[in-house]
C-alpha cells in the first residue's frame, strides 16, 4: 500500500485549536492540484481528531529547498 502521514490532535483540545484544525481540513480538501498534498481522509470525532496525507518521502518544501538550495 501506499504510505501515508497521520496528523492528530489527541485527547481534549480547546475550541480554539478545534476551529484551527477544521479550518485547516475545510481548506486543504479544498485544493487540487498536482502539486499539493492533498488530504485522502478525515476525522472530526472529539478526542480523535486527525487527517491523512500522503506520506512525503523528501519532507515539506521548505525542507526540500533548504537541502537543495545549492543545486536550484
Amino acid at each position: 500500500g501506499d504510505n501515508v502521514v497521520i496528523k492528530m490532535l489527541e485527547g481534549l483540545v480547546s475550541d480554539a485549536e478545534r476551529k484551527e484544525f477544521l479550518h485547516e481540513v475545510k481548506l486543504m480538501k479544498r485544493l487540487r492540484s498536482a502539486h499539493v498534498m492533498s488530504i485522502q481522509a478525515a476525522c472530526d470525532e472529539p478526542g480523535r481528531m486527525c487527517y491523512v496525507m500522503p506520506y512525503m518521502q523528501h519532507g515539506d518544501l521548505r525542507a526540500y529547498l533548504d537541502t537543495h538550495a545549492d543545486t536550484l
